[in-house]
């Protein structure tokens, strides 16, 4: 397994990422399920990482298509190394390589569904590390796919912290942060440690096979997590694409096509 398999990992994974998508859906299901129920189009989600938000998905809409763009090798070996990621879940799952990003634009656009049938696009925990001209790009995908009916759920907090309901977050002290978790993929067992101080953010993965010997382990230099945007920002950016917003709970856009 050569070094791309583990390559970009702190661009796309984010610390506590379970508590995080536990908070998130309690405030977006009601809005998914009204969606949902009204399209029989699949929902995107946008930096699928590795698969936690995918598989709450998949658990609260058995039935619904999801498509799950991730660029991260590791990422998606880990979305279906899940305990929950069962054979239902890889019928229903459709998991795109492609990154937000210009140079993949036409690819990405030619992997997405035909415009104007998507119900639900999810852009959870990952908007602060999307340069202005991957977000530009985010928003016109958004605004060519939602159905008319649709809706957009992103989240506008740090990628980073802890909580992002926590209007102090961005502000208060950084302690030393640790999360580590374990997936099973066949007969070997990755462990991810997440770990962020500092200002920084460093991930580790290692790789043991099935008698606990090791296989790999590489780490990534620290990486500084820079201030997001201000909700704001994002709006003013989406509205630019022709998409109308409101602010869910603090932290979160709902987006939907303005009409014509």
């Amino acid at each position: 397994m050569d070094d791309t398999w583990f390559a970009g990992v702190a661009e796309y994974h984010e610390l506590f990422m379970g508590a995080a998508w536990q908070r998130l859906m309690t405030h977006i299901e009601p809005a998914v399920a009204e969606a949902v129920g009204t399209s029989a189009g699949p929902i995107v989600e946008f930096g699928a990482g590795s698969g936690i938000g995918t598989t709450h998905l998949h658990e609260r809409f058995p039935h619904a298509d999801l498509i799950a763009c991730e660029p991260d090798a590791i990422m998606r070996t880990v979305l279906f190394g899940r305990p929950g990621a069962g054979a239902r879940m890889r019928e229903r799952v459709t998991v795109v390589p492609l990154p937000v990003a210009g140079e993949h634009a036409a690819e990405l656009r030619a992997q997405l569904p035909a415009p104007g049938s998507v119900p639900v696009i999810l852009v959870a925990h990952v908007l602060g590390i999307l340069d202005a001209e991957a977000r530009a790009l985010l928003w016109q995908l958004i605004a060519e796919t939602l159905s008319p009916a649709g809706i957009a759920l992103i989240t506008a907090g740090s990628p980073h912290t802890d909580d992002p309901e926590d209007a102090d977050a961005q502000a208060a002290a950084d302690p030393p942060k640790v999360f580590t978790e374990d997936i099973t993929v066949g007969a070997h067992t990755i462990t991810g440690e997440y770990r962020r101080e500092n200002g920084h953010m460093q991930v580790t993965y290692t790789q043991r096979d099935a008698a606990g010997g090791l296989l790999r382990q590489v780490s990534t230099p620290p990486r500084e997590i820079a201030a997001p945007l201000t909700i704001e920002d994002y709006r003013r950016e989406a509205a630019a694409c022709g998409l109308q917003s409101q602010v869910v709970s603090g932290y979160i856009l709902k987006l939907s096509r303005q009409p014509r």
